[in-house]
């Protein structure tokens, strides 16, 4: 027996983990928008390798309980409440659930005020005398 096998033996699984998912009508922008935010609320940064890893499991697998014993190690108490959160926002029955739309809207506000500033800063670079070409 995995020591896989073993962990997963370790939890009581919801019943939602039993039933399928299907990826085709879910928005990837979107859960990966939301992942994005989870991810940064439970470790304090925006951790692409870590979303990458999710998005790659969920893609390949579909499987609840693998994800949650393989994202041990990086949510640790939090790992299991998270993939709950996941799972049950996947089978939501609406195309695009209104959580996904939340949290697409808040990453696209962060990458426009962001740009924003950008916008800002080589405006006050090109204003400073003798940085003209």
């Amino acid at each position: 027996m995995s020591a896989e096998d073993r962990e997963m033996r370790e939890y009581v699984w919801p019943r939602s983990f039993d039933e399928k998912v299907d990826l085709g009508r879910v928005s990837l922008d979107m859960v990966k928008s939301w992942l994005t935010q989870k991810v940064t609320e439970l470790t304090g940064s925006e951790d692409e390798i870590l979303i990458e890893y999710i998005m790659n499991n969920l893609l390949e697998e579909l499987d609840p309980k693998t994800l949650t014993v393989r994202l041990r190690g990086f949510l640790q108490e939090n790992t299991y409440d998270f993939v709950a959160s996941l799972w049950n926002l996947l089978l939501q029955k609406d195309s695009v659930p209104q959580e996904l739309k939340d949290a697409q809207k808040k990453e696209l506000e962060t990458q426009r005020l962001e740009a924003e500033k950008i916008k800002r800063e080589l405006a006050a670079l090109e204003a400073r005398p003798g940085l003209r070409g």
